[in-house]
């Protein structure tokens, strides 16, 4: 038994000692510059970002850093570069950027996918029934990995006009498992005396899709989930449009990510 209790002893100090030591080299790489190429591609590829003032453009490349520092991104029989890296990480802080302390708890790595794959993650061809471009899984222990597709990962970022980003609706499926219930209605977001509003705001909205009633994404009607992470992208992606389209959700978007990402005027709302 005294063996047995020196060697747990020794167990939980080791595990308290390589924490403790990846933290501090996690702050260390946090504290790094981003380099003047990332900000360039930033600049470049991520509309988002290039809409933020100046202040919000380096907190945003503050927190892209911190980031990388702590989820692998890793290439599946496909080369992944520096601009892959850049997106991803953009994937993730946009719809939190205004909740500078969250991080993505259990998310360890994105697996790159050089094509679009089936529920069995393998590589479709031009026989296959299903062309997955995202999704989230569970690695065991609470981890979750992500696996995306690089082409639909870039068209995301290139395409701006037709309300999808395959990384933010992963990151916001992401978002809506931290509670560890996918429902559409993550904690972070909606307090709970909020929830059943939200929940009628979705069951409206997934009829009208039904019903062939909305411009919103026919993915969104699949269920509450999906419905919420196709609508971040809309809002995201097309934030004058949804305005224009769907004033109320809109708003109530807004209010739960805090931010109001219009081109004329972009900024985080402040804390109530």
């Amino acid at each position: 038994m005294k063996i047995l209790s020196i060697i747990f002893i020794l167990s939980v100090f080791l595990l308290i000692f390589f924490r403790f030591r990846k933290k501090r080299e996690l702050k260390k790489r946090e504290e790094l510059p981003m380099p003047e190429a990332w900000k360039e591609m930033l600049e470049k590829h991520v509309r988002y970002y290039q809409k933020l003032s100046p202040e919000l453009k380096v907190e945003f490349q503050k927190r892209v850093m911190f980031f990388l520092a702590n989820v692998k991104v890793i290439g599946v029989k496909t080369e992944v570069d520096d601009l892959d890296k850049i997106l991803v990480a953009a994937g993730a802080i946009i719809p939190i950027f205004a909740f500078p302390k969250w991080q993505y708890s259990y998310l360890e790595e994105v697996l790159i996918y050089p094509k679009t794959f089936d529920r069995d993650r393998q590589f479709t061809n031009k026989d296959s029934k299903e062309f997955i471009s995202g999704v989230v899984g569970t690695g065991g222990h609470l981890r979750s990995v992500m696996i995306l597709s690089k082409p639909a990962l870039h068209h995301g970022f290139d395409i701006a006009n037709d309300k999808q980003n395959v990384a933010i609706h992963e990151f916001l499926h992401l978002l809506d498992r931290e509670d560890y219930e996918v429902n559409g209605v993550p904690e972070i977001l909606i307090h709970h005396k909020y929830s059943a509003l939200w929940m009628e705001y979705i069951r409206k909205n997934i009829k009208m899709i039904h019903e062939n009633k909305s411009d919103i994404r026919s993915y969104g009607g699949t269920n509450p989930a999906e419905f919420f992470a196709v609508i971040g992208e809309y809002f995201f992606e097309q934030p004058q449009k949804l305005k224009r389209e769907h004033p109320k959700l809109y708003a109530l978007l807004k209010d739960m990510f805090k931010q109001i990402p219009l081109k004329e005027n972009p900024r985080i709302l402040p804390k109530k």
